[in-house]
């Protein structure tokens, strides 16, 4: 089971590339999002976007507490 996400942004060459990073108990996982970006506040947008979207979906997940209507 992950234990978290954390997102940076990287440069490669002239672009800049999103990266999540996931740890678990034994190893991390680097995954590099493939789409590319000129600036830096491209990358970051799509970053503040993406986690934004997260939230919302998560908050929309039905509860196992829940009392059905």
């Amino acid at each position: 089971m992950p234990k978290g996400l954390d997102v940076s942004i990287r440069q490669v060459g002239a672009y800049f590339h999103v990266v999540y990073q996931r740890q678990y108990p034994n190893a991390v996982e680097d995954v590099m999002y493939s789409e590319r970006f000129k600036t830096q506040e491209e990358a970051q947008k799509f970053v503040d976007d993406a986690l934004r979207a997260q939230r919302i979906y998560r908050s929309l997940e039905p509860r196992s507490d829940a009392v059905p209507l």
